[in-house]
């Protein structure tokens, strides 16, 4: 299995881990939102 590269994140231009809520984000980018949409879900 080939590892795709996802480039930076959209949101503070870190190195991203992978595509999240359809945007490549970094991990605390990714727990961010999640956090957000928990609370408001």
């Amino acid at each position: 299995m080939k590892s795709r590269q996802v480039g930076q994140c959209l949101v503070c231009n870190d190195a991203a881990v992978g595509i999240n809520f359809g945007v490549p984000t970094c991990m605390p980018c990714k727990a961010f939102f999640r956090r957000n949409a928990v609370k408001l879900g």
